[in-house]
């Protein structure tokens, strides 16, 4: 049988989510620095980190949005 999960594992979970999301954001930048410093140019990792980043502030904006409409609405 399935549990419901309550507001307290929610929170863990967008906790962990954002400070991994800020880890990988982070190694991203660092390995982008580095490519321009030695190479020149930028490899796949800055498209990785600029998509990424705007997926995760497009789902949070989303996700905020979703939620003062509910409180609109009471």
């Amino acid at each position: 049988m399935k549990r419901r999960v309550d507001e307290y594992e929610w929170h863990i979970t967008g906790k962990a989510s954002r400070y991994t999301f800020m880890f990988y954001a982070t190694c991203l930048l660092i390995w982008t620095f580095y490519d321009m410093i030695t190479k020149g140019k930028t490899g796949w990792e800055f498209p990785i980190m600029v998509t990424g980043s705007a997926i995760f502030f497009a789902i949070c904006a989303w996700e905020k949005r979703k939620l003062k409409n509910l409180e609109d609405d009471e």
